[in-house]
């Protein structure tokens, strides 16, 4: 006659493994969604930060304002479309993302000018200056 003891046994370790392997596999897959979202966000504000310090100065036309729905520390990401004015070359179109703090965002409103910097060997790589 069989172990009901034993029977019943296996299966509560056999659903426990089952849990525990679910449970490793949702922790792995959160994990890794953190790590791509941080990395994403924070790649571009290094590149940003890049920019500011190394970036050639010009001035920009606000085009296009959008909010992207992100917020980090409760300021938003917004979308620009700029017409980045270089000094003795043409101006040229760029679209960008950008965190800006609350208390600034009247400063990039469509039709006003703001300080920029770009990447002269890469152009499309703009930055906010923002004071």
């Amino acid at each position: 006659m069989p172990d009901i003891e034993g029977l019943i046994g296996g299966s509560i370790a056999a659903s426990m493994g089952i849990g525990l392997v679910i449970t490793c596999v949702t922790l792995l897959f959160t994990g890794a969604i953190i790590f791509f979202v941080y990395r994403t966000v924070f790649g571009k504000i290094n590149q940003s930060n890049k920019l500011l310090a190394t970036g050639v100065p010009a001035q920009a036309r606000v085009l296009q304002l959008a909010d992207t729905g992100v917020r980090l520390n409760d300021n938003p990401q917004v979308k620009l479309v700029l017409e980045v004015q270089p000094l003795g070359q043409p101006a040229y179109q760029v679209e960008i993302a950008s965190f800006v703090s609350m208390i600034k965002l009247a400063q990039i409103q469509p039709g006003q000018t703001v300080n920029v910097r770009y990447d002269p060997a890469d152009p499309s790589k703009v930055a906010l200056a923002l004071m």
